[in-house]
C-alpha cells in the first residue's frame, strides 16, 4: 500500500511516505521520489519506532532484532543515503526517540 500525504507548513511543502522501514533496499526509491516531487531534500525526519511491551528478562531475540531494525539500523541507513542530498541543500537531520524508555514499564 503506497500511503501519501501533502500539506504546507509555514510555506514549506512536506510529504510524508509511510513504508516498510525495515526494508533498507527501498530507501534509494524513497529518496528519489521525494526528490522528484519536491527538487530537493532540505529535511530528514526519522521519525519510526515501535513497542513490544513486557520485562526486560522475557525479552527474545526476535523482538531484539525487530526493535533494532526500527530504532537503529532504519535510521542509520536512510540518514546514510539521504546525506548526498542533504549535503547539496545544506540540509537536516532530526531524529526522534522513544517515550518508553520514560515509562516504568
Amino acid at each position: 500500500m503506497n500511503i501519501f500525504y501533502n500539506s504546507v507548513v509555514q510555506g514549506m511543502k512536506v510529504s510524508m511516505h509511510p513504508m516498510d522501514i525495515t526494508n533498507v533496499s527501498q530507501f534509494g526509491q524513497l529518496l528519489k521520489d521525494v526528490t522528484a516531487e519536491h527538487g530537493k531534500l532540505d529535511i530528514l525526519f526519522n521519525n519510526a519506532g515501535n513497542l513490544r511491551g513486557g520485562k526486560f528478562e522475557e525479552i527474545t531475540e526476535d523482538d531484539y532484532d525487530a526493535l533494532s531494525a526500527i530504532h537503529l539500523k532504519a535510521p542509520l541507513f536512510l540518514t546514510q543515503a539521504a546525506i548526498p542530498y542533504l549535503k547539496e541543500t545544506r540540509g537536516c537531520i532530526i531524529n526522534t526517540s522513544s517515550a518508553s524508555g520514560t515509562d516504568d514499564h
